[in-house]
């Protein structure tokens, strides 16, 4: 009988020692935190060939020693209240990790709310002092504007969009 899903390296002995070696990172040093860039970036060290790298990541995900959806959201999850950050901003921290793009891009459309939502929770969360202060100025001078001009610097720093965090402030000094 022939196997049609046999692949030239999974027999090879350099497919046998990438994949421990990779089993090792994951139980070792990840604790079931791998992603796929992760494991990647460790095999070459080792200088084995991309394709053999490719189809060990293949592999371990399909054989679930590793998610990067599940990784994907937890990033989300940590990054939530004071520690908010803009679409943008999370993508790219995300990238860092090693998650692959599609993961990304599923765990983004399930999980973030509406940018609204996230600047209004990183100023009720990490700016609630200085928008207090802000509130509680009953004419608005240079030291006001300035101030909320920081607020909102920091809020683009922090990956938001500048005319969202505009909005989401006014309507915060509002209330």
């Amino acid at each position: 009988m022939t196997n049609y899903n046999w692949s030239p390296t999974e027999d090879s002995e350099e497919y046998v020692e990438a994949r421990e070696r990779a089993i090792i990172y994951l139980v070792k040093y990840r604790r079931g935190n791998g992603t796929s860039g992760r494991i990647a970036r460790h095999l070459k060290k080792y200088q084995f060939t991309n394709s053999t790298i490719e189809q060990v990541v293949t592999d371990l995900a399909d054989e679930g020693y590793y998610s990067d959806l599940a990784c994907a959201r937890a990033v989300l999850r940590e990054r939530r209240k004071g520690k908010a950050e803009g679409r943008l901003a999370l993508q790219n921290r995300m990238l860092r990790l090693g998650i692959n793009k599609e993961a990304i891009k599923i765990a983004l459309n399930e999980e973030i709310e509406s940018e609204e939502c996230l600047v209004k929770e990183f100023f009720s969360f990490k700016k609630k002092r200085e928008i207090a202060a802000l509130r509680s100025q009953t004419i608005p001078d240079q030291a006001y504007y300035a101030q909320r001009n920081k607020l909102i610097l920091s809020a683009q720093r922090r990956g938001f969009n500048v005319e969202t965090a505009i909005v989401v402030l006014d309507h915060l000094l509002t209330e």
